[in-house]
């Protein structure tokens, strides 16, 4: 069994034998104002890669111009549906022609829409990552094995430009990725601007303005499984009544790529229920639906402060996260409430936010520090003409 932190090096590996005879081949192909996009393994389509896709369909500038590469047939022709021939796999010359003569590829993982290396020579490729960062990750983690810096290596040869929201991560991305800061841009997330446009849920409780809702969204870990209500004095049942008192609910929803709820039953609960990564795949669409965020190392942090909510800290392993993966030295500059270490002052924070007794204004000043300054419906706009320029001015001429 792998762990976490392998479950997909192998995978990635194999990929990266079909480089070689794709790298030869990629110069040749004469490039035309495509966009093609895809996200991890080839195989979903969410985070960054799916909001900026959306953002390119919806603008009548760059709707024929873009596709996006997923492998999997099922999701695909549902998707085809919804999107008619915007869906492609890499598997098939056809599509691959199609990838290698695009101007502009975009990734939100370390997938490219086709195996290859050195295509920044080729085309516009950007990198647009999957959130900012909060914790060390990639090249800037305590401890990077000999094979991780090659991959980083080998794929950020690829890559034009990653980027952030402001400038004071750029040291930070450059060190994550393994790439000077000349290739970081300053600008926000594609998937950012979703927020501003929540899509429906099917629940009933999440759609009752009456109620509160909490969204307890924790990362993962290399080492071992996430510890759900990390406290010594837990007592899910006495919880749960407070809970119903307080007419509040808390949603869990664990780490998109490790999504399973191990040893927790939590269906004898009515008012702690699972957020579902299967259903709700991209979380921006449905954060405003929260009230509060409980989190740890997450870069969903970033993104909920654009609401100016409380944010609640189960950092309960902290000194061992910090020893083998690391957080940015900023980490607890961005804690406006102490980290919550028992049921007993996780209950009295949620009295206060039904009574909305928990100060806003911190958490909006560190929304304005630590997120690109643009309003939420403003940044596919600049996104757009930013980053593809030769199609928004053809397309304009």
């Amino acid at each position: 069994m792998l762990s976490n932190k392998h479950r997909y090096t192998i995978y990635r590996l194999f990929k990266f034998l079909l480089s070689v005879p794709l790298t030869l081949l990629a110069p040749f192909f004469p490039k035309k104002p495509y966009i093609v996009l895809t996200s991890a393994l080839n195989k979903v389509f969410e985070d960054n890669s799916q909001a900026l896709f959306e953002a390119l369909y919806t603008d009548a500038r760059f709707k024929d111009h873009v596709y996006f590469v997923l492998n999997d047939r099922k999701k695909r022709a549902q998707l085809n549906q919804i999107y008619p021939g915007k869906f492609i796999s890499n598997t098939s010359w056809k599509n691959i022609k199609l990838i290698l003569s695009a101007q502009y590829w975009c990734a939100s993982s370390l997938e490219l829409p086709a195996p290859g290396l050195f295509n920044r020579h080729w085309r516009t490729v950007y990198h647009l990552g999957h959130g900012m960062p909060f914790k060390k990750a990639g090249l800037a983690e305590r401890k990077v094995s000999w094979y991780k810096k090659l991959y980083y290596k080998l794929h950020f040869s690829n890559i034009s430009y990653t980027w952030c929201p402001i400038q004071s991560l750029r040291d930070e991305v450059a060190e994550t990725y393994g790439v000077k800061t000349a290739r970081v841009k300053v600008l926000p997330q594609p998937k950012t601007a979703t927020i501003a446009t929540p899509l429906p849920v099917a629940e009933p409780e999440l759609n009752n303005k009456e109620f509160r809702h909490v969204l307890y969204a924790p990362t993962w870990r290399p080492y071992a499984d996430v510890l759900l209500f990390p406290f010594p004095d837990q007592d899910l049942q006495t919880l749960d009544k407070k809970l119903q008192e307080l007419n509040t609910y808390i949603w869990i929803r664990c780490h998109p790529r490790f999504s399973e709820i191990k040893g927790n039953d939590f269906s004898k609960y009515t008012h702690i229920k699972e957020f579902s990564v299967n259903s709700y795949s991209c979380i921006n669409y449905y954060l405003s639906y929260f009230d509060a965020l409980i989190t740890d190392y997450s870069s969903l942090y970033y993104e909920f402060l654009n609401l100016e909510r409380p944010i609640f800290f189960f950092d309960y392993d902290f000194e061992k996260y910090n020893q083998i993966v690391g957080v940015i030295d900023q980490y607890s500059d961005l804690k406006v409430i102490p980290s919550i270490t028992s049921q007993k002052m996780f209950m009295a924070q949620l009295y206060k936010l039904k009574k909305a007794e928990i100060n806003i204004e911190p958490f909006a000043n560190l929304a304005k520090e630590w997120n690109y300054p643009i309003e939420l419906k403003e940044i596919n706009n600049l996104l757009l003409d930013e980053l593809f320029p030769s199609i928004a001015q053809r397309e304009n001429a």
